[in-house]
């Protein structure tokens, strides 16, 4: 039984001192979960919340640049709705969101079920399919930029010689008909990954005995996907579409470098459109069953694998041959050259590039995780009002595209003298990594049983103790998951590294090898291929050394949260 101060008192014993009252108040459930959700709450009202607020008060403004501006009411908004350029943005949006999106379902579940399969070195080919998703999206899209050339497309070669189209073929990114479909293309070819992996997770969840119960019905193949799968994979299915009607609808990076919106704004979207205005069976049927799996899954490896062979073969190739119309592309003919590479290491800040990204990636992930592991826990097993409302704030500021804050946020880097440095990076990136973690980790939480807190409460450890010894070692798969997700979309991110650095030695790996490689109408195919490649190794080795978590993560994380 609990004794009180005054009963001490009375007693002439001491009370408890300030110390232990203190820890006694923080011990206090509420008190506990709000404490750990302030550093996510300050995090987001300071650098999302007030940056959105900042968006609105410019855009009823005549704000530019260096300049305060005057109200001007709703005047931009009837400019804008007035513009051409932007009824044609917001057409390209819903048919490039659409269209994309439904090819990442049908194909993504499709993907899913494949990979679902027990089959022969399905680690493998799990590692090849995420290798679109994990390549920085800017340095990936260079090798469709490069097999979509107007004069030298592999495209146009491989189609003119299967006698599919006639020379010279369609100039692929330069009309407006054929620009769309290019960069659906790729949209599709990057997001597929991220679909069919989460579906593969959700596939992962559902008990098998389902599955043998429907078969012994008599359901075909079909209808155990029908009756059985889809219902119970809803709720995974729901949040991916989600997440990639997000990622879709936001695209910035594959039109930025494919088209820049053109020809004549046919591919704008909303991104480019603000930043370029701002700036078990017998063996028998297994064997059967693999070489079906195999057949379908083929084609989609050719798809993923061939942009990254391009690359490493275009990165080998000298000048004469690379712009030779009579050579074959597929393979090197005239000998392997390494002068693309010395051009890289020799005469840019390659160098200094790959290490500004690594340690931009490195302390924006670690604190990010850390922040989202406080956030995560009092969210999903702490009891305290509000709680509810706080999640939800925390996914919504994930919603809020960073095309619309890149530009006050840029004032904000201002105000904090972190202008053109990489600590500018390292205080933005936390704003769109600690919500998607924290969404992570609160499913991740969710599936650790209650009873090993309170046995561990009841035995005398702290709150923090509980959290830290007990419930955080639980759920390593799921924050190894969170670290690759943030390391990953550190490494990848291209917005705001290419609007807030301009000098060469404080650039990241991806906008450092788009921008400085590309000089006006010129383009160092070479030297940009090999660039690209280079800078996509890191991540390809973090994936490979991860993988397992990564699915286990999705699995037991994602799927319940």
């Amino acid at each position: 039984m609990a004794v009180g101060p005054r009963v001490l008192e009375a007693a002439g014993l001491p009370g408890p001192g300030r110390q232990s009252r203190l820890r006694e108040w923080w011990e206090q459930e509420h008190i506990f979960g709000y404490g750990l959700i302030v550093p996510a709450i300050v995090l987001l009202v300071a650098l999302v919340a007030f940056p959105f607020g900042m968006a609105i008060y410019f855009s009823l403004s005549d704000y530019w640049v260096g300049s305060p501006g005057a109200f001007v009411g709703v005047t931009n908004y009837r400019a804008i709705l007035s513009s051409e350029t932007f009824r044609q943005t917001v057409q390209n949006s819903f048919v490039f969101t659409g269209v994309a999106l439904t090819l990442k379902i049908v194909l993504g579940v499709w993907l899913a079920m494949l990979l679902s399969r027990s089959l022969p070195f399905k680690r493998i080919i799990r590692g090849i399919v995420l290798l679109p998703f994990v390549i920085p999206t800017a340095l990936s899209t260079l090798a469709w930029l490069w097999m979509f050339d107007s004069l030298y497309s592999v495209v146009n070669w491989t189609a003119i010689r299967v006698h599919l189209i006639s020379a010279p073929g369609p100039n692929w990114l330069g009309q407006s008909e054929y620009a769309m479909v290019a960069v659906i293309a790729v949209n599709v070819w990057r997001g597929l990954p991220f679909f069919a992996i989460t579906v593969l997770a959700g596939l992962m969840a559902v008990p098998k005995e389902f599955h043998e119960a429907a078969e012994v019905d008599g359901a075909s193949s079909w209808g155990r996907f029908w009756h059985v799968t889809l219902p119970l994979i809803k709720p995974v299915l729901g949040v991916v579409i989600l997440f990639s009607t997000i990622f879709t609808f936001g695209d910035f990076n594959i039109v930025q470098v494919l088209t820049r919106g053109g020809p004549i704004n046919t591919t704008h979207l909303f991104a480019t459109e603000r930043v370029a205005m701002a700036t078990a069976r017998s063996r028998g049927a297994r064997i059967r069953s693999n070489v079906f799996a195999y057949a379908n899954l083929t084609p989609y490896v050719f798809f993923v694998l061939f942009p990254f062979y391009f690359m490493i073969v275009t990165s080998f190739k000298s000048n004469a041959e690379l712009y030779n119309l009579k050579s074959i592309p597929f393979w090197i003919q005239s000998g392997a050259i390494m002068d693309h590479y010395a051009l890289l290491f020799q005469k840019t800040d390659f160098v200094t590039w790959m290490k500004n990204s690594l340690l931009v990636a490195v302390v924006a992930t670690t604190v990010s995780v850390i922040i989202s592991i406080l956030a995560g826990y009092s969210l999903a097993r702490l009891r305290f009002r509000g709680a509810a409302a706080f999640g939800t704030a925390i996914f919504v500021t994930y919603l809020v595209p960073t095309t619309l804050l890149f530009l006050p946020l840029s004032q904000v880097v201002v105000w904090l003298g972190l202008a053109d440095s990489i600590y500018a990076l390292m205080l933005i990136y936390p704003t769109f990594l600690v919500p998607f973690c924290t969404w992570l980790l609160m499913g991740y939480f969710r599936t650790i049983p209650r009873e090993v807190e309170e046995c561990a409460l009841v035995d005398g450890a702290t709150r923090m103790q509980t959290l830290s010894k007990i419930v955080l070692p639980m759920a390593i798969p799921g924050v190894i998951c969170a670290v690759l997700f943030s390391f990953t979309l550190c490494w990848n991110e291209f917005t705001y590294a290419l609007t807030f650095i301009s000098q060469s030695a404080n650039k990241t790996a991806v906008v450092g090898v788009t921008s400085d490689l590309i000089r006006g109408d010129i383009y160092f195919w070479g030297s940009l291929m090999a660039g690209a490649l280079l800078a996509s190794i890191p991540i390809v080795i973090v994936y490979v050394l991860f993988l397992d978590y990564y699915v286990s993560g999705l699995t037991a994380g994602a799927v319940k949260g």
